[in-house]
């Protein structure tokens, strides 16, 4: 997964997806949604509605929707994409 970005005032933050190495509990290792979420002032403590699946229409029912909706995770491409466009190839998916 590629660093992300979120907008604060007006600004548009660089954001690390995974810990620096010098961090005391995780080093190096990929932040969970709560981390991201916290760090663009988005987590939401009380957030748990959703069991399975979010509703079609949902825009705020639980943190893992929150995170899907933000701009800068829509635009990350799989891994799958990114290994085979990192070897020049070009990717289709047929629906």
């Amino acid at each position: 997964m590629q660093n992300g970005w979120f907008i604060h005032d007006g600004i548009q933050v660089k954001q690390e997806m995974t810990y620096p190495p010098d961090h005391p509990e995780h080093p190096g290792e990929p932040k969970g949604v709560k981390a991201i979420l916290t760090e663009c002032g988005l987590y939401e403590h009380q957030c748990s509605k959703c069991k399975s699946k979010c509703e079609a229409d949902a825009t705020h029912c639980c943190n893992k929707c929150i995170l899907e909706l933000q701009p800068n995770f829509q635009e990350q491409h799989s891994l799958i994409q990114e290994v085979i466009e990192g070897a020049s190839h070009l990717c289709i998916f047929l629906g």
